[in-house]
């Protein structure tokens, strides 16, 4: 999903199935799930001193960073097809858990109970994947990188791009991803070279189809020039 989507490690998380459309191919973002600190309450006496007390921390869905951040983003094939299966081995654990199950709607729970997927839970699971596929200093969030960088080089519009990351603006999207550039250029001046090619054929094409036609009976006319004689194709 990450890499498929773009979508932050905690947009993930905070995924429900109500916000889930596999027969539409889409999905909406409206809140991420991060776990945070709670401000400490109190103090605790030990001796003749006061410690306060070690801050806590606790999951808790938020608002996503920015309000273009609040989005729907279509999804590939692939990605249906793993949320559909997703959703299979879910019903699996949902009844082997039992009254364990803590049913809150969440795509990516925890499988004994149906709570939401801790962030650090998530990062041992990728950490084990990333580990068996022999790739080596990949965060997670570089799969949200991963997927812009494939959507540019394969020529998919920046504003597209943009709107599917959440980002505030396209200008923000050609900061973080200007490294892609190069290799656009050079795909935009391959895309170029066949525009040329396909048009100097169409030239010739035509060219010698008025030679044949001009050598035809009762072609005099047009190979002198006139209505039906050949015209001259501008290529610049």
């Amino acid at each position: 999903m990450a890499l498929a989507t773009g979508a932050r490690e905690g947009e993930i998380l905070g995924l429900q199935w109500p916000k889930v459309d596999l027969e539409k191919k889409r999905i909406e973002i409206a809140v991420q799930l991060q776990r945070l600190y709670r401000k400490s309450i109190g103090t605790e006496k030990q001796g003749d001193s006061d410690k306060q007390k070690e801050p806590r921390t606790e999951l808790v869905l938020t608002s996503p960073k920015t309000k273009k951040s609040t989005r729907t983003v279509m999804l590939c094939e692939v990605a249906v097809k793993a949320l559909a299966a997703h959703r299979i081995r879910q019903e699996a654990d949902r009844r082997l858990a039992s009254t364990r199950w803590q049913d809150q709607g969440f795509v990516f729970s925890n499988p004994c109970t149906g709570t939401p997927l801790d962030p650090r839970t998530l990062i041992k699971y990728f950490y084990a994947v990333r580990d068996a596929a022999g790739i080596k200093d990949l965060r997670f969030h570089d799969l949200r990188h991963s997927c812009a960088s494939f959507l540019l080089s394969h020529g998919v519009p920046v504003k597209m791009i943009s709107d599917m990351l959440g980002h505030s603006s396209t200008a923000f999207t050609m900061d973080v991803y200007g490294h892609v550039l190069p290799k656009l250029q050079e795909q935009a001046a391959s895309e170029m070279d066949k525009v040329f090619e396909e048009a100097r054929k169409a030239q010739k094409d035509r060219e010698e189809r008025e030679k044949r036609e001009a050598g035809s009976p009762g072609a005099a006319t047009g190979a002198a020039g006139g209505e039906n004689g050949p015209h001259n194709a501008l290529v610049n």
